[in-house]
């Protein structure tokens, strides 16, 4: 018998999540975005009228956990009381109230519940405000070189990082070796 692969395709996860204002979004991990912890993988379906999107920004140039983005945001946001018993249990298994979905454009779920990530490289995540990097939770120990890394490999995308928790890295350029000429000796 062979040995059975996931391809890489298949951590791709659609979850539900409620606001504050019981209003419902769908939310499409694709390969890289995070999920709240203990999600099946897999796609879960319900008729999206009403629906806010959100799908993880692929345009991150920094190896970080990617925020979520509004990709979709309804004229009539269906409200999660509307939908049947049996739904309605399963999307309110992620709630999120503290936030709005129509004010909300950019979501990190790290910032708002324990989540389940899909590198086993992944280190720190960048919060919704775009400025504010965080260890992901157990993986303190290594954010602090991280961070070290990060800003020597990508000083201008972290120019205007804060790091959270440690003294913030120095921000220099790669040394580059300078070519020795020969001047016709």
């Amino acid at each position: 018998m062979d040995a059975d692969f996931p391809a890489a395709h298949s951590m791709d996860t659609t979850f539900f999540a409620v606001d504050a204002a019981g209003h419902v979004a769908v939310f499409f991990t694709g390969e890289t975005g995070p999920a709240p912890e203990g999600v099946g993988q897999g796609d879960y379906w319900i008729d999206e009228v009403g629906l806010f999107h959100y799908r993880p920004n692929k345009d991150e140039p920094l190896p970080v956990e990617p925020i979520y983005e509004r990709h979709d945001t309804p004229e009539k946001p269906l409200h999660v009381d509307q939908l049947p018993p049996q739904v309605r249990k399963l999307v309110k298994q992620y709630p999120l109230e503290d936030l709005c979905f129509a004010e909300s454009e950019k979501i990190q779920l790290l910032e708002h519940m324990d989540c389940q990530v899909w590198s086993r490289e992944a280190v720190a995540y960048l919060c919704a405000d775009g400025k504010t990097v965080k260890p992901i939770p157990g993986k303190e120990e290594d954010f602090a070189s991280f961070a070290e890394d990060l800003c020597r490999d990508y000083p201008e995308q972290t120019a205007n990082l804060q790091f959270e928790g440690i003294a913030q890295p120095r921000r220099t350029k790669r040394s580059r070796k300078r070519k020795k000429y020969d001047e016709g000796e």
